[in-house]
């Protein structure tokens, strides 16, 4: 088959443009040639804004448009093509709006998502133009992509972590959901597309099962064979500066996808794969500021002074306090607050607690639930 990939240069294009190489397949791409080329293609080197002619005399048995981010992207595309077969393209789960019922379906109607904003809403109108021009094409709309060629600083932030023997900052506890979808088994789903020519022509496609972030976490960190030193940061904090997915949990229906394709690779393999190309591609992965904010933002003293409001105690660790430390003083809470907040406490953490000393007195407070645990003399 004759197959025309958009883009083919990086991470999903350029993923799915060797895979159909190594099925068999003559693989021509589009794109302006400013990287480096994949083996075995045949490149169409121009901007497809401005096609002229390009594409009229050769006949595609398959169009897999990876590259459309707005109703303009496909305009000049689409009416560039002569003839061809089944269109495909990759579309975005940010067309569905915060405020639907979960899971999202492909029967929903889509608009504005407050945390996607415009790309949401020009992929809509990309998918919108390319249904009234095409009616038979084919729309798939993934969650989070990740895999091999993933210059994405996702999962690669957590292995360079892991590899650094560094503790790993999460928003809030931890909990968030997260859904996620191997390049690998898109390009699987578009063989699927392909070979069956489905009655449906809008897919929800990803893992059936989610993680949240610290199960997500540990399986990265696991790749590696270590154990995450998990460390909580408080909402106040703005996730993005620090962690590299938005504070927005959702969850696709992917009953579609099942139907036609029930196996999906688990995650847990995709990541080791990830990890496997993420050693010798480095140098293609896009980074972002995360470390160097959180090597001067989220010290352990600053963590716990933003929870400062949720530090607490027991009875019996009330009375453990006051015998160790001899205090008479009516709130034994608020003394240790005003200690722990004093400009000269010191707080370091070991597993699963600070330790904040001052004026010759440690303070032991759990991590995680901030409940004061003992205070005592250093001898």
């Amino acid at each position: 088959m004759k197959v025309l990939v958009t883009g083919g240069t990086v991470f999903v294009s350029r993923y799915t443009t060797e895979y159909f190489v190594k099925k068999g397949h003559e693989v021509y791409v589009l794109n302006r040639n400013t990287r480096p080329q994949s083996e075995g293609v045949r490149l169409i080197e121009c901007d497809r804004h401005n096609l002229g002619d390009k594409l009229r005399d050769t006949a595609f048995d398959i169009v897999i448009d990876v590259t459309s981010y707005n109703e303009t992207d496909v305009k000049d595309f689409v009416n560039a093509l002569g003839d061809f077969g089944k269109y495909i393209m990759i579309s975005s789960s940010a067309v569905y709006p915060e405020t639907l019922p979960q899971p999202f379906t492909e029967k929903q109607e889509c608009g504005f998502n407050i945390y996607w904003e415009n790309y949401g809403t020009n992929k809509i109108d990309a998918e919108k133009y390319l249904l009234r021009k095409i009616p038979n094409a084919y729309v798939i709309r993934p969650p989070y992509l990740y895999g091999r060629m993933n210059n994405l600083y996702r999962e690669a932030f957590v292995f360079e972590c892991a590899e650094k023997n560094l503790p790993f900052f999460v928003p809030k506890d931890g909990k968030m959901k997260l859904q996620f979808f191997d390049v690998e088994d898109l390009c699987v789903f578009i063989e699927k597309i392909i070979e069956l020519t489905p009655e449906n022509h809008i897919f929800n496609v990803g893992n059936p099962e989610t993680v949240d972030v610290n199960e997500w976490v540990k399986l990265c960190y696991k790749v590696l064979g270590k154990v995450p030193e998990i460390r909580y940061v408080p909402a106040e904090i703005n996730q993005r500066l620090y962690f590299p997915f938005r504070d927005y949990e959702y969850i696709l229906d992917v009953t579609r996808q099942t139907e036609i394709m029930p196996d999906v690779k688990p995650l847990e393999t995709g990541l080791q794969q990830s990890y496997e190309w993420y050693k010798d591609n480095r140098k293609l992965i896009v980074h972002k500021d995360y470390l160097k904010y959180i090597e001067k933002k989220l010290n352990n003293k600053q963590i716990i002074l933003l929870n400062l409001d949720k530090i607490h105690t027991t009875e019996m660790g009330e009375r453990r306090i006051r015998k160790n430390l001899g205090l008479d003083t009516a709130d034994v809470v608020d003394y240790c607050k005003k200690k722990i907040s004093d400009n000269n406490c010191t707080v370091s953490k070991i597993g699963k607690n600070f330790y904040c000393e001052i004026d010759n007195i440690r303070i032991t407070v759990n991590s995680h639930s901030y409940t004061i645990i003992t205070a005592n003399l250093i001898k």
